[in-house]
């Protein structure tokens, strides 16, 4: 089901440390349903508010921690789109404006995950901080089914 945006914004996923507090000397604490912004051009990995358009790439980016906060987000402003990692498709975008639409615990995506019974190699994400399924299209469907809200 896709809602009707903020003019080029960008529907995407980012993962937080529980604190919901911005890494990188930044510092800021992140809360649901407020706009962070920075300013200047963004740069991958260098300046601005980062997310991955689908859960799986945001996994690969996110805090080594079991604690950790899997939020959905809207980045809009200056936006760069085409961040590659280890040769693949693009998987992290950057913008100067990111709003949280919704958090959700690692343990509770991961619950989600195992009702679905989504399918992985061994149950272990790559980096082995996650101890259920790989998240897939129909665990972001059922978090956005649960959690979105109606209006953002």
């Amino acid at each position: 089901m896709k809602k009707l945006l903020k003019k080029d914004a960008i529907l995407a996923w980012h993962i937080l440390p529980r604190t919901m507090k911005l890494g990188y000397g930044d510092g800021r604490i992140a809360e649901v349903g407020k706009t962070l912004s920075v300013r200047g051009m963004p740069e991958l990995c260098f300046r601005g508010l980062h997310a991955s358009e689908n859960l799986r790439d945001a996994e690969r980016y996110g805090p080594e921690e079991c604690q950790s906060k899997v939020c959905r987000v809207l980045v809009f402003g200056q936006v760069i789109t085409d961040g590659y990692w280890a040769g693949s498709p693009p998987d992290k975008i950057v913008g100067t404006s990111r709003k949280i639409l919704y958090s959700v615990s690692i343990r509770r995506v991961n619950g989600i995950a195992e009702k679905l019974r989504t399918p992985s190699p061994g149950g272990w994400t790559t980096r082995g901080w996650t101890t259920h399924r790989i998240w897939n299209q129909a665990v972001e469907e059922e978090l956005d089914r649960l959690y979105m809200p109606r209006r953002y």
